[in-house]
């Protein structure tokens, strides 16, 4: 997984440009730069969005599961 994370982040960051930065590259450059405080919270919004999204596929998945049976 880790190795999968390392390749996919390097891709990344050779191929992003000023402004079309993927979270991934931001983070990074945030943690380069030292802004820590920027980075956390890109973090939190990264996991509180993501969890958002997990919590609504798992609540579609189990309303059209009820509907096929």
């Amino acid at each position: 997984m880790a190795t999968m994370f390392v390749r996919e982040l390097s891709i990344s960051v050779v191929l992003s440009r000023p402004g079309t930065e993927v979270l991934a590259v931001q983070i990074l450059r945030f943690a380069e730069d030292g802004l820590w405080g920027k980075l956390s919270a890109l973090g939190i919004l990264m996991i509180f969005f993501s969890t958002a999204l997990v919590i609504m596929a798992t609540l579609i998945g189990a309303r059209l599961s009820k509907v096929e049976n």
